[in-house]
C-alpha cells in the first residue's frame, strides 16, 4: 500500500466523511492542534464527544438532512509547494427548493507524505475549520 496522499484526494475522502459524519475519520483526515490532542485521546473519543455533541443541539438534527443535500467536489491545488497546498472546493447544497453553489478555498497540510486539512481553516465550510480546530463547536463557540 501505498503512503504517499494528495491535497485533492484527501479532501475529497475529508467531505465524503463529513457528508456520511464519520467523525473518526474526520478526526484522522485534519490536522488536530494541541488544544484537540489534549481533549481527545483519539479517533474514538472524538467520535464519541462529538456524537454527544450533536445529540444535545438542536443543529444536530439538522446536520444529516445538510449534509445529504451537500456536494462538495475538490478541484487540483492552486498553490501546492509540497508542505502546503489551497484546494479550491465546488460546495453544491439544496435546501427547501433552493439550490447554492459557492467556490471556496481549503488549506491543505502535509504530515509526513499525509496530507490533512490544516486547522487554518477558521471559516472554510463554515465549521470544517472549526471541526479541524478541536472540536464542532457545537454550543462551544468554535470558529471564532
Amino acid at each position: 500500500m501505498m503512503h504517499r496522499t494528495n491535497p485533492k484526494d484527501q479532501a475529497q475522502k475529508a467531505f465524503a466523511a463529513l457528508k456520511s459524519q464519520d467523525w473518526k475519520a474526520i478526526y484522522e483526515l485534519t490536522e488536530q492542534t494541541d488544544q484537540a490532542k489534549s481533549k481527545y485521546k483519539d479517533s474514538q473519543d472524538f467520535a464519541d464527544q462529538i456524537k454527544a455533541d450533536l445529540s444535545k443541539s438542536p443543529f444536530g438534527n439538522v446536520l444529516g438532512t445538510l449534509m445529504s443535500n451537500m456536494t462538495l467536489e475538490a478541484q487540483e491545488p492552486k498553490d501546492n509547494n509540497g508542505s502546503t497546498a489551497t484546494v479550491p472546493v465546488k460546495m453544491s447544497m439544496s435546501l427547501m427548493g433552493q439550490s447554492v453553489t459557492r467556490n471556496i478555498d481549503i488549506k491543505m497540510k502535509n504530515f509526513g507524505g499525509i496530507w490533512k486539512i490544516s486547522a487554518d481553516n477558521k471559516s472554510s465550510l463554515g465549521g470544517l475549520g472549526a471541526l479541524s480546530g478541536g472540536g464542532f463547536g457545537a454550543g462551544s463557540g468554535a470558529g471564532q
